[in-house]
């Protein structure tokens, strides 16, 4: 497998994404207060009937469709280390020709941790390993993943609260490398959350997740993606619904290169206790 980096990394870095949330929900960047816990319940529906060439150029693909549920937590151990994890259940569906593919299955488990290293320059620094382990394979994987297959993310997640034309905002920022075995490319991450609440009890969120290989596939492919979302997020009657809010929202791949060409659509139900 020859080893070549992509000449758009480094922009990966630079990738965007805008986050506007309430009081109460401040995702990923901070830690939980020792023995709290949120549990977010993720509910989306992906299709995608083309996919990006190696040169970044959309095609026709076999039209795919995947639903998945996928249960989200997080909870407070000290005042520096949080505990994070997830797991997945998936049905999905190619229609290849008029022949219908289906498959369900639980896909897979995520464990992990976000420590706070120290703050600097108003900027909460932290260390988040994540560990997957893959139950079933996935026609959107372009690396060809596997059951039995495990991926290591090791991430630098920083997170800053500022004030903008008087809107309080706050971002969060994700890079991570992620080591793959069974001779499956290495991938960068970066992410980027930007956000303020725009009424009570109210949060939208503008997201941007890129990815990309370190080095070719078996096949010889050297794949990246760029997906933009948009959701919403709102806080539940507190007196039906203590601690309960609600999201909806889409994603759309924007950029590609040997991957499918996705949008999804997404709701999900958040709970802190």
């Amino acid at each position: 497998m020859g080893k070549s980096v992509p000449r758009t990394c480094a922009a990966l870095a630079g990738a965007l994404a805008v986050a506007l949330c309430a009081a109460e929900t401040r995702a990923g960047g901070w830690p939980l207060p020792p023995g709290q816990t949120e549990i977010i319940l993720n509910i989306s529906r992906l299709s995608a009937d083309e996919r990006y060439d190696s040169s970044g150029n959309r095609v026709w693909t076999s039209n795919y469709r995947k639903l998945e549920i996928s249960p989200y937590i997080e909870h407070g151990v000290s005042g520096r280390l949080t505990l994070v994890g997830e797991f997945a259940y998936m049905s999905e569906s190619t229609n290849f020709f008029g022949r219908e593919i289906e498959n369900d299955a639980f896909s897979r488990l995520k464990l992990g941790a976000r420590q706070v290293l120290g703050e600097w320059n108003d900027t909460l620094f932290s260390f988040q390993p994540v560990v997957t382990f893959h139950f079933e394979g996935e026609a959107g994987d372009p690396a060809a993943t596997e059951s039995g297959d495990i991926d290591v993310d090791a991430g630098l997640v920083l997170a800053r609260n500022d004030e903008v034309a008087g809107f309080a905002v706050f971002s969060v920022q994700e890079i991570a490398w992620r080591y793959r075995d069974d001779g499956r490319p290495d991938e960068v991450r970066a992410d980027i959350t930007l956000g303020t609440r725009p009424w009570k009890g109210g949060m939208l969120l503008l997201k941007s997740l890129n990815e990309g290989a370190l080095e070719t596939t078996a096949a010889g492919d050297l794949y990246r993606s760029s997906k933009l979302g948009f959701s919403i997020v709102q806080e539940l009657p507190q007196a039906d619904a203590p601690g309960w809010s609600a999201e909806i929202g889409i994603e759309r791949t924007v950029f590609g290169r040997s991957t499918i060409d996705e949008a999804t659509f997404r709701i999900a139900f958040w709970r802190r206790f």
